[in-house]
């Protein structure tokens, strides 16, 4: 970048020789400041319920919470063909569609009623101070009014991801002695499977699933009711708190507590639940003075990038996990609507009668992972191989020319007015900038995408650290780096000598990454041993992850410490590193690669994006285009598996990859990797063993074969 500035400043000398000063945020040595960490937004937000109330006075008439109503399935029935014992086979397939309305909104003035009706209904069934209230829920505007009417009832929260299994739920409602839980119908069989075992729990709150109105079964009612858990819907909760249902959406009343129960920061929020790969899951507790200082660091930058009006956020990643509870409340501080939508209705492909989540806001901000930005970029670029090859060609080098003007601050209208406009339209047309967080984005990706859409960011965090540690400006979009520390905390890194991780390392330190402020967890819900483990003694939390600091004050991530395999010759690989450039192939939808200690090279598991797989076997002539040919099928061609190793070969050319870098062999795999199959968490993480598990056999045929 051209006119840099340092985006982190050292603040005091380094403990020893194996670390680098620590850290901390350009902006707090400005104006005369001497580099003290900020710790809330406002002086009015305390804990976490103050954002509602501020923002309710502030903004108390404008869109705070979008909602569409569900209003079915839409099936449609299209011919398949499939090979069956060397047969082609033509057979009916019935393909399902999601029909939604537009979003119904309230304003923050009729979000704050909601939550003190919904506060005083859980007052009125019993909830103390300190109670527990389980949300095992799918991203919905009543996951938000009821985690906050827990709030305003003196209680906390524990999140559960909608996905979790029978076994984690149970260990999550045992852990924590949760006396209430919030669900939906469609969860309920995962519920009534394990309610035998919490003797804690004596209250059912059933929502209104975002994509299902099915009503809730009424034997499991039954069973639940002989077991003394009392079941009630959201809506009579709130009628218990003194709410008068007017119609569908509209409540009138008092509230019966009209002001929140008494909490302090340092009481806590919430107790949050990772989707770890093995074993149990942890709980992060989550204090409100950490959620307050999160708010601070996104605010850092979310109230310095927004619209003067009419900001709009999609919300459709889980709010069990951290990036979007953080993002959302940051959000709703700066007084912008949040319009909500799903995984599974983001885009017009799977609806019908409607639009997708998209289009049907047109948000100024939304956040992402890697997964879902990739998609967007491979979705458009397959539009673009579909245009003629003069088009193709201006594409490219408008694409080119943008990122050399971007670079260097220039403006960049004309390529938009010109060329990029209609592709913005995909997305809205009117995001001014996106975030992409829970793993790395690939550079080619982060690039194409902020060229043609708009800035997408990286931001980087843990749920140890209330998701924030640092992130990008998207006024200073710089590819392949996690951005500069936000104020709210300090970083520094230590040496990882068996991976040659020094922070005497050049051109850059390098080491992991360590960092401290008060949105850092103070430990893990009653587990000391993981606690000690990870918090030194003075409040540093270790990470993790392989970290670089680079000349700017900017920091770079590598890896995930657990990620770096050694393999036979003594190299190193980074795992998740290499699978963000690998994924850059058209071909790919999902992957993992896979290191052996006792192997030379790596080898992948490809699971194919099928539009591009397919329209290859037709240019092949291995199959028709009439031909709804299946996934499963696919895969089994080893003219494909070719085709898609050679993309990786352009990709080992393009990106500059060397020796152990190099993929050696790999196999296409059908089906999916989904949270519900247990191969990917509910962040969309692979998990690795679970899938290396699955297809053991043919990671021993890689091996066997060789490389390719």
């Amino acid at each position: 970048m051209f006119g840099q500035k340092l985006r982190s400043l050292p603040y005091g000398v380094a403990a020893s020789e194996s670390e680098t000063a620590p850290r901390r945020n350009w902006i707090l040595f400005q104006n005369g400041g001497k580099g003290e960490l900020q710790t809330t937004p406002h002086p009015d937000i305390k804990v976490v319920l103050d954002v509602i109330l501020r923002s309710a006075n502030l903004y108390g008439s404008e869109l705070a919470l979008g909602q569409r109503k569900f209003l079915g399935n839409i099936k449609e029935t299209k011919k398949i063909t499939r090979k069956v014992g060397g047969q082609t086979v033509t057979e009916d397939k019935e393909w399902s569609y999601f029909s939604l309305g537009p979003h119904h909104w309230r304003t923050f003035a009729e979000v704050k009623f909601h939550v003190s009706l919904t506060g005083s209904g859980l007052a009125k069934l019993g909830m103390q101070k300190d109670d527990t209230l389980m949300i095992f829920a799918s991203t919905s505007r009543s996951w938000v009014e009821t985690a906050h009417g827990t709030f305003w009832a003196g209680g906390r929260v524990a999140t559960a991801y909608d996905t979790l299994g029978p076994s984690g739920l149970a260990f999550s409602l045992q852990e924590t002695g949760a006396r209430f839980i919030f669900t939906y119908a469609d969860l309920l069989p995962t519920l009534i499977s394990i309610h035998a075992q919490t003797p804690d729990l004596k209250f059912v709150i059933l929502g209104e699933a975002p994509l299902s109105n099915s009503p809730p079964d009424a034997g499991a009612l039954e069973t639940l009711e002989k077991a003394g858990i009392k079941v009630i819907t959201l809506d009579d909760l709130k009628v218990l708190g003194g709410g008068v249902k007017e119609d569908v959406e509209k409540f009138t009343g008092e509230p019966t507590q009209p002001n929140p129960s008494e909490i302090s920061p340092d009481d806590i929020a919430c107790i949050m639940y990772t989707s770890g790969s093995t074993g149990n899951p942890k709980g992060v507790v989550i204090t409100h003075r950490m959620l307050v200082s999160a708010i601070a660091g996104g605010n850092h930058i979310i109230g310095r990038n927004r619209l003067p009006k009419d900001n709009f956020y999609l919300g459709f990643l889980p709010l069990a996990h951290i990036l979007e509870f953080s993002a959302e409340h940051g959000v709703l501080f700066n007084g912008m609507a949040i319009g909500y939508g799903t995984p599974k209705t983001l885009t017009d492909a799977s609806v019908r009668n409607c639009q997708g989540d998209i289009l049907e806001l047109r948000p100024t901000i939304m956040a992402g992972v890697p997964m879902v930005w990739d998609t967007v970029m491979k979705g458009i670029k397959a539009s673009v191989d579909a245009m003629p090859p003069t088009t193709q060609k201006i594409f490219a080098w408008a694409l080119e020319a943008k990122w050399w003007c971007i670079e260097r601050g220039l403006p960049t209208f004309l390529f938009d007015s010109i060329v990029f406009n209609k592709v913005k339209a995909r997305v809205g047309g009117r995001l001014q900038w996106a975030l992409s967080g829970g793993a790395l984005l690939s550079s080619s990706s982060q690039k194409f995408l902020s060229t043609v859409i708009a800035p997408v960011v990286q931001g980087y965090g843990l749920t140890e650290t209330c998701a924030v540690l640092s992130i990008q400006d998207p006024t200073h979009v710089a590819l392949g780096i996690a951005g500069e520390p936000l104020p709210t905390v300090e970083v520094k890194l230590i040496d990882v000598p068996d991976a040659n991780y020094f922070v005497k390392n050049q051109p850059n330190p390098q080491g992991e990454i360590l960092v401290r402020g008060a949105n850092v967890m103070g430990g893990y819900y009653k587990n000391a041993a993981m606690t000690a483990e990870v918090l030194t003694a003075d409040g540093w939390f270790m990470t993790g992850d392989i970290g670089e600091l680079l000349p700017d004050g900017t920091l770079r991530v590598i890896d995930r410490r657990k990620n770096l395999i050694k393999l036979a010759h003594g190299e190193y690989v980074a795992l998740e590193k290499l699978e963000s450039l690998y994924k850059l192939s058209k071909y790919v939808g999902n992957m993992i690669l896979h290191a052996d200690i006792l192997q030379t090279y790596i080898v992948g598991l490809v699971l194919p994006a099928e539009p591009a797989l397919r329209k290859t076997a037709i240019e092949l002539g291995l199959i028709k285009e009439e031909h709804h040919t299946t996934l499963d099928d696919l895969v089994a061609f080893p003219e494909l598996r070719k085709v898609v190793m050679d993309s990786f070969k352009a990709v080992v050319k393009e990106q500059g990859l060397k020796g152990s870098e190099i993929v050696g062999n790999i196999r296409l795999v059908g089906g999916e990797w989904t949270p519900q199959n247990g191969l990917l968490t509910a962040a969309q993480k692979v998990k690795r063993k679970d899938i290396i598990g699955k297809y053991k056999g043919l990671v021993d045929e890689m091996y066997a074969e060789g490389k390719m």
